[in-house]
């Protein structure tokens, strides 16, 4: 009876090992999982490792001048995107939460809260809004920044009048 258990032993460890990957390979696949890297990564201040989880030919739709939808396509032109000024990720005053990610398929989508002190300088509330995105294989194939109507608002009266308290934006518990 041992040396059945000492023949089947390494068969077992064999097979534990060659299934250990694709048990990573396919968290790695998951897109919450990839929006979580993204997040980790921004609140790491790592431009590199949040323009990472996009494919190199991925495209990011995201705010622009005016708070336009503004469409930015590739790694580096996303690359671009995350460096903006305006709570640029790699300001060390920048968090990110994301509330639970909600999937379907290779789809995923969370709201988000951006705090960050030069937004707090200008007068500004956190920024609000919802991440939508397509992942496949562990990157971003594409992602939608939308930012909440409420949030844009209240930014653009700041911009219009410079120094002017605007009211506060009310932040929904787990958001």
């Amino acid at each position: 009876m041992i040396a059945r258990w000492l023949s089947i032993g390494p068969l077992l460890a064999l097979l534990a090992v060659l299934l250990a990957p694709a048990a990573v390979s396919a968290e790695a696949r998951d897109p919450a999982a990839t929006l979580t890297a993204f997040a980790a990564a921004l609140n790491a201040h790592d431009v590199g490792a949040a323009s990472g989880v996009f494919a190199a030919d991925a495209t990011l739709v995201g705010p622009g001048k005016g708070f336009q939808p503004t469409t930015y396509s590739g790694r580096a032109a996303i690359e671009a995107f995350l460096n903006k000024p305006l709570a640029a990720i790699d300001n060390p005053t920048t968090f990110l939460q994301i509330g639970t990610p909600q999937v379907n398929g290779d789809s995923v989508t969370a709201s988000f809260l951006l705090v960050a002190s030069d937004l707090a300088a200008q007068g500004l509330q956190p920024m609000r809004g919802t991440f939508s995105g397509t992942a496949q294989g562990g990157v971003f194939t594409s992602m939608t920044v939308t930012l909440s109507p409420d949030w844009v608002a209240q930014a653009l009266a700041v911009r219009a009048h410079p120094g002017v308290q605007v009211p506060a934006v009310q932040v929904p518990a787990g958001s």
